[in-house]
């Protein structure tokens, strides 16, 4: 055994010990840094060294201690729960945004709305068929039939500019998407040049994917060197290691996020114009100034798009209000599961300043032995002397 044996096991506790605390340090500065998880350092005892015994001449020595690793705290099935639920509470929630946007429009104004105009028109047309000679009678008709005609085209251009932005939106989300997939191969590259063990990256590469997670829905497949593969969930590749297989399109099929959401609700909306334009071809043939009409005609032809109108909101208020109850499920869930990856990779101050406390003790501990060893050392050398 080395006469240096105990300077060697004070150096390598020293070491540890410092190794611990700016570990904790870098933990507590980063607290209140989105994304960041919290790191932990892996201890182990060193190899120890054979040293003759009375008892046996294969006894060992301990040697210390051993930084082994500094890793970050994630638990990986709740990782995965969270992207797979991010993706849904954004398909649900752009779905809802849009239906709730198109349900306002519809509600429209007392003054303007699509079934006050129409009920303006037979009102006017009871008012003609009473008093067939009243000039004044067929104006107010010609003007509340034109009043529904601007008020359909109106009704129609409002939902054409949802549907607009929703195209814009859906060209900027689609641009986001592949954005981030560049950065997150980006990180790959640097995750692998680091041997797998930059731990920081790692946590800005899972941060991209939680906000890509999102757009679309995700399969993660991590490898032995600390990079990862993303695929659509059809399968579709989009990573693997350091390359991007492929970046989204027009054409890419998606089947969840908020760039499923734009498609899905973009489909509702087109069948809800198209059945708002058959109400509206059939209201003007049956309520054209120009036909004729007789009261029982016009109690038949008012309850007939009166039950059509009735139809279209209603049918578009229940698929709005399951939307919004789907999306509120949907967030709540993805909210718990954040709480519960939070309580894994969440820095406690308290938990820190605790284990700063202790590795402050260690650290003081081990740089006592180095001292004590030296004056053992001294005497040594110093004072055993002729």
């Amino acid at each position: 055994m080395s006469t240096f044996h105990g300077l060697e096991v004070g150096k390598r506790g020293i070491t540890t010990a410092q190794t611990q605390l700016n570990t904790t340090g870098h933990n507590m500065t980063n607290a209140a840094s989105p994304g960041y998880s919290r790191q932990s350092v892996g201890a182990t005892s060193s190899t120890p060294t054979q040293v003759f015994t009375t008892q046996s001449p294969n006894g060992q020595l301990g040697t210390g201690v051993l930084t082994d690793s500094i890793t970050r705290l994630r638990d990986q099935f709740l990782d995965s729960k969270f992207w797979g639920q991010s993706a849904q509470a954004g398909d649900l929630s752009m779905q809802a945004s849009a239906l709730g946007e198109l349900e306002k429009l519809m509600q429209g104004s007392s003054d303007g709305n699509m079934q006050k105009a129409m009920q303006d028109v037979w009102d006017a047309w009871e008012t003609v068929i009473t008093n067939p000679n009243d000039s004044g009678s067929k104006a107010v008709l010609n003007e509340r039939f034109k009043s529904f005609v601007e008020t359909a085209t109106h009704l129609e251009n409002e939902i054409n500019t949802i549907e607009s932005r929703l195209n814009e939106q859906e060209v900027v989300t689609r641009e986001q998407a592949n954005s981030l997939l560049i950065s997150i191969s980006g990180l790959n590259d640097v995750i692998y040049r680091s041997g797998g063990k930059d731990n920081d990256a790692m946590d800005q590469r899972d941060r991209l994917i939680d906000q890509l997670s999102g757009l679309v829905g995700l399969r993660v497949t991590p490898d032995e060197k600390g990079m990862i593969s993303l695929q659509l969930q059809n399968g579709t590749g989009l990573i693997a290691g350091k390359e991007v297989l492929s970046t989204l399109t027009p054409t890419t099929q998606i089947d969840s996020g908020a760039l499923a959401g734009i498609n899905k609700v973009k489909e509702t909306i087109a069948a809800f114009k198209n059945n708002l334009q058959e109400l509206n071809v059939s209201f003007t043939a049956a309520s054209n100034p120009l036909s004729s009409q007789s009261s029982t005609r016009i109690e038949e032809q008012k309850e007939k798009h009166h039950q059509l109108w009735q139809g279209i909101i209603g049918e578009l208020g229940t698929r709005t209000n399951s939307l919004n109850r789907a999306r509120d499920t949907a967030i709540l869930a993805k909210n718990g599961t954040e709480q519960d990856r939070q309580s894994v990779m969440g820095v406690s101050l308290d938990e820190e300043m605790s284990n700063l406390i202790k590795y402050q003790h260690a650290y003081n501990a081990a740089a006592r032995l180095v001292s004590t060893t030296d004056q053992l050392l001294d005497t040594i050398i110093n004072r055993m002397g002729v």
